[in-house]
This record gives C-alpha cells, structure tokens and sequence, in this order.
C-alpha cells in the first residue's frame, strides 16, 4: 500500500509540476489526490497525534510566513497589497499544507528552507522569461523526490 500511494504522489507531483510550468493553474483535483496520497502515507507509519501537531506546527509557520511577506510589502510599497491571487497562488498555499502536515516541525523547516532556494534558482535558469515561479510544481516535486528517497532508505522520521 505504501508504494501505491508513494506512486500516486510522484505521478500527480509531476502533473502539477506540469500544468505550474506550462499554465499557472492547476487542477484541484490534483492537489487534493497528492495531498491525501502524502497524508495516508504518512498516516501508515505515524499517528493521528503526530499529524495534528504537524499540521498546527504547519499552520502557524505559514501564518508567520504570510504576516512576514505581507510587513514587507507594506513597507516597501508603503500600502498594503493583496497577496493571495497575484502575488502567491492558492494551489501554492494548499501543496504547503499538504507538504507541512506530514513533515515534522523540524523537517518541515529544512525541506521549505531548501526547496524554495532551490525553486527560485531553478526558476532563474529554466524560467527567466516571465516573472513568475511555480513555486507549488517545484515544492511537489521536491517532496516527491524527498518520500522517494525516505522510502528507499528508510530515514522517514518524525
């Protein structure tokens, strides 16, 4: 069961890769089958209790997240801005959701912390034409590459 819904997120984390890349929207569906993919799999090897304190760990970091980039835009721009649906997508917020609740609070900052250096420089070098970055087709991706390489060697701790 663990490699059918590791396959799952691999194949819908590359669809989503996919539509960011190439359209800038993805398909709801999408996110809800690799969201609930990662949460079974996390759920075949962890408790309810874990998930819980993932997900309020989860919530409030990308609370602190939203207050942190909202300060400094308004400081910049001197007004506030709106910052969902133009300057970050609510398909990014629910592939962080869906990310964050199965990482444990300490994994869930190194994963973010490296993936979004290494989305916005792979986003430089492929991607330079437009200002945008898919940021959620990265961070999936990323995460996929991460349960592959947690499965196959067995370190997938909390």
């Amino acid at each position: 069961m663990n490699w059918i819904l590791l396959i799952l997120i691999f194949v819908s984390s590359i669809v989503i890769c996919y539509q960011d890349f190439k359209g800038r929207a993805i398909h709801l569906f999408l996110i809800l089958l690799f969201g609930i993919s990662s949460a079974l799999s996390y759920l075949l090897n962890f408790t309810w209790g874990s998930m819980l304190d993932n997900t309020v760990f989860c919530f409030s970091y990308l609370l602190f997240c939203y207050l942190v980039l909202h300060l400094y835009l308004f400081l910049k721009n001197k007004r506030f801005e709106k910052i969902l649906d133009s300057k970050i997508g609510w398909g990014d917020v629910l592939v962080f959701i869906a990310v964050g609740i199965t990482l444990s609070p300490l994994h869930m900052l190194y994963f973010y912390s490296i993936s979004f250096v290494l989305a916005l420089l792979i986003s430089f070098m492929f991607n330079s034409k437009t200002k945008t970055i898919p940021l959620a087709g990265m961070v999936s991706v990323l995460y996929a590459i991460y349960m592959v390489y947690e499965k196959v060697f067995g370190y997938l701790a909390n």
